[in-house]
Parts: C-alpha cells; structure tokens; sequence
C-alpha cells in the first residue's frame, strides 16, 4: 500500500513539472513573438528599400547596358548604372554574348 508521503511527492512533482511546461511553453510564445516582430520589420525594410531601387530606376537615364543572365532566369539586357530590367538582346547581341565576340558586353 501507498503511504499517504509517497502520493503527496508524487502530486508535488506533477505539480512542478506542470509548472515548468507552463514557463516552457511561456517562454517558447514570447520568443515567436520577438521573431514575429523581427520579421515584419525586415519585410518593412525590404518594401522601403524595393521602392528607393525603383525610385532610382525611374530616374536613371539608362545610357549604357549590359548583357547578363542571372541564376536561374534567361539572358537578358540590364541597366549598367541601376541594374534595371531593359529587354531582351537581339539575336546578334546573344550570339556576341554567348561567344565572346568583340562587341560582348559579358562582364565574366
């Protein structure tokens, strides 16, 4: 038979475990909330940021460009000064890219 310390420890240690997962789980929620916060400011700062690059591109003359491909996209014609998005080259400026003719504008 249980003696009556025995069922009194017991409930004792249920109790402090209990109160530990409580402090556990406490902790754990105030932590996804500093990473919440964090992440809505880093999105913040990437929309102020995307929005000063395109104010930059739309005041850019584009004067010069270049010819590159990017990983995972195709060839295509960017803005030297603000790395803007032109076009695509023409079928002779893709084969001097390509090739390494002398009128490439490949920066390797």
């Amino acid at each position: 038979m249980e003696q009556p310390d025995d069922d009194f420890l017991e409930k004792a240690e249920a109790r402090r475990i209990a109160a530990q997962e409580a402090a556990d789980q406490k902790e754990r929620l105030k932590e996804e909330e500093e990473t919440k916060k964090k992440a809505i400011n880093i999105h913040k700062d990437i929309d102020n940021l995307q929005k000063e690059l395109n104010d930059l591109q739309e005041s850019c003359k584009h004067t010069d460009a270049v010819i590159k491909q990017r990983p995972g996209d195709t060839v295509k014609k960017y803005c030297v000064a603000c790395d803007k998005y032109l076009n695509y080259p023409t079928e002779q400026e893709l084969k001097d890219y390509l090739y390494g003719n002398d009128r490439s504008t490949r920066k390797d």
